[in-house]
């Protein structure tokens, strides 16, 4: 599977502007070497691991085999990450590459509306292992979130979110693992076909594009 993948992360580091008596949740160090941050501009790589869901409640209407981020640091501190996510390609095993669903063979457009950019990041404000994504640049003021998933049979059916989706990454592991479950995209647009909200599950592993081709592991800490 070719590890593509686009990640985007910032970092907002309150240490001085907090009292002494509050402690930050989160604490990600994302290295690109044993003990070593990344560096800003560093252009990052998501593939998943797991077919990628789509799901109305417990019932599966759409899955994608393979998917393929990529965008670029553009915040790194011994606190947090951020950076943006630039691209998006999903695809599956249905005819010419599409992914498959109930309602046919479709193709996921993630760059129309309020498509990419999309700011992913893990702050000292967050959560523990808590990392999320928003829409727009993360040097910019955020929007929703809005998607395609254009079908066989549906036709076009645009989703959107406002809130930012929250997840969670996986700690000292070789290749950083992020995950992302029942995140409801609400029907913006479409036809009578298209299921009123989508839920999405899916897992990545973040990683350093050394080469169009090639990657390295990314660790978060």
């Amino acid at each position: 599977m070719s590890k593509k993948l686009g990640v985007t992360i910032v970092v907002i580091v309150a240490t001085c502007a907090v009292p002494a008596h509050v402690q930050a949740a989160s604490d990600a160090d994302v290295t690109c070497s044993p003990g070593v941050l990344c560096a800003e501009s560093t252009v990052i790589t998501e593939h998943n691991v797991g077919n990628i869901r789509f799901h109305v409640g417990s019932t599966t209407v759409g899955e994608c085999t393979v998917g393929d981020l990529r965008g670029t640091l553009t915040a790194v501190s011994s606190s947090g990450f951020e950076g943006n996510i630039e691209t998006t390609a999903l695809s599956g095993t249905g005819t010419g590459g599409e992914c498959t669903g109930s309602f046919g063979d479709f193709t996921f457009i993630g760059n129309v509306g309020n498509g990419t950019p999309w700011c992913m990041r893990a702050l000292a404000t967050m959560n523990a292992d808590e990392i999320q994504i928003r829409g727009n640049s993360c040097s910019l003021s955020s929007r929703s979130i809005t998607f395609i998933l254009n079908s066989t049979t549906a036709k076009e059916c645009k989703y959107n979110r406002v809130p930012a989706v929250v997840g969670s990454y996986s700690t000292n592991d070789s290749d950083a693992k992020i995950s992302f479950t029942n995140a409801a995209f609400s029907l913006e647009s479409g036809g009578i076909l298209c299921p009123s909200t989508v839920e999405v599950d899916m897992s990545m592993t973040l990683e350093k594009a050394t080469t169009p081709q090639t990657t390295d592991p990314l660790n978060i800490s």
